[in-house]
């Protein structure tokens, strides 16, 4: 067969865009000779999406040029055999992007929601001067304030990031009720309002700061004993134990914070063990609970029933778009679970779980959501910036190194760390 046979015989291709609520999903029909297995073969097609734009994408040995823009998001490469590529994504000033990619017959294989890192990544100094505390507690709705906790002695500190003021938190309620904290969080609707525990007797409370008001919103009785709760949306969402029962028996409840009404979700499953944290999704569809055992259980307020999806974790958190959670094991396995179908990059059925073993896997402290719910923010002594995507290399770069603490908020976009007493933080 001649070469101008061989050229001849290359075939038409043809892509066609069908839009979904996952994203879109991708068609491809064409034909190419395969001068290795000397056999027509049909094609397929690679789609790349960026964050930033004007990257060079290189598949294999060959390059190509990004041609996102105005009106399309990312760009197709066609015309491809079905086998196994190697992609890499540069820019200058940014670290390189691996992925191996399979091209299969007639389909467009994705390779999006890729967020290039910056080899030097800009932080700056937020708080001049030496912070009280080295542990982050919350950030107010706004991001405008933040508490931060002191471990050696126990006290919480309050801290204004617009004039850089603070506050004692510890000594505020202690001369405000004569008690300690025990847990602390920001009121989720008024900025100038905190949720406090209070120690034994335990209790609930609203603290007023700015008018140095209190409020008992719950607290512990002879029947019942408040375990553990969250402040999210308008409610705080708490674990009851009804005392006196010959078997344990906790309780998940909705405290409304405009209506100041409570009301039963449901009964927990009785482990004999108790309940150590509570968190809701966004929407307030979805309710985690997570027990001494290790045990987390997931409540779906449509479908009113309990669903066990760990065994052993240490803690857990939502994803933005509420379609994930993530939680980690005792055993440093850091695991995602599917709350709906995904077909972004990989195709998950609900339910079904990935996992990822991490390199000195016993350090990690914490881990937060990035806002496309496609990464994460792995805190270990430094801060790495993981993807989910479970195709080989997986892709994790260093943010800082040698922190005390992390926080990231994704409604602002904002990091923050703690390093040297001092206040950092990065867009």
């Amino acid at each position: 067969m001649t070469l101008k046979t061989r050229r001849i015989l290359f075939f038409i291709f043809l892509a066609v865009f069908i839009p979904s609520s996952a994203g879109i999903i991708f068609y491809s029909q064409g034909w190419r000779f395969n001068f290795e297995t000397f056999a027509i073969q049909k094609t397929g097609a690679i789609y790349i999406e960026t964050q930033p734009k004007d990257v060079l994408i290189k598949i294999d040995q060959k390059f190509f040029t990004d041609k996102s823009g105005i009106i399309q998001k990312g760009t197709l490469i066609t015309n491809l055999l079905p086998k196994n590529y190697q992609i890499e994504i540069q820019k200058d000033g940014y670290f390189l992007y691996h992925k191996n990619i399979t091209v299969k017959p007639s389909l467009v294989t994705e390779a999006v929601e890729i967020v290039l890192i910056p080899m030097d990544f800009k932080n700056e100094l937020k708080i001049s001067k030496n912070l009280k505390g080295e542990k982050f507690i919350d950030f107010s709705a706004d991001a405008s304030k933040i508490i931060i906790k002191n471990s050696k002695n126990n006290i919480y500190y309050l801290y204004n990031l617009n004039n850089q003021s603070s506050l004692n938190i510890s000594n505020l309620f202690e001369n405000m009720t004569g008690k300690n904290i025990k847990k602390i969080a920001f009121h989720p609707l008024e900025l100038n309002k905190l949720i406090i525990e209070s120690n034994i007797p335990d209790a609930l409370y609203i603290i007023d700061v700015n008018r140095l008001k209190s409020e008992i919103i719950l607290k512990n009785s002879k029947e019942s004993s408040l375990i553990a709760w969250s402040a999210e949306n308008s409610n705080i969402y708490y674990i009851e134990q009804n005392i006196g029962l010959k078997i344990k028996n906790y309780q998940l409840i909705d405290f409304n914070l405009i209506a100041k009404t409570k009301s039963k979700i449901a009964n927990l499953p009785s482990d004999n063990d108790s309940y150590t944290a509570v968190k809701s999704s966004a929407n307030g569809r979805f309710l985690a609970v997570l027990n001494t055992l290790g045990n987390i259980y997931l409540f779906d307020s449509r479908k009113g029933i309990f669903k066990q999806i760990a065994h052993d974790a240490k803690f857990f958190a939502f994803s933005p778009d509420e379609k994930k959670i993530a939680f980690l094991d005792n055993d440093g396995k850091l695991n995602i679970y599917f709350l709906e179908e995904w077909t972004r990059n990989i195709f998950k059925k609900y339910g079904e779980t990935i996992g990822f073993n991490s390199e000195n896997k016993e350090l990690i402290k914490s881990f937060y959501w990035y806002e496309d719910s496609a990464h994460l923010f792995v805190q270990q002594k430094s801060v790495d910036f993981m993807e989910i995507d479970e195709r080989l290399p997986l892709n994790r770069y260093p943010i800082v190194k040698e922190i005390e603490d992390f926080y990231y908020d994704w409604k602002s976009g904002f990091t923050y760390y703690l390093k040297d007493a001092k206040l950092y933080f990065s867009s």
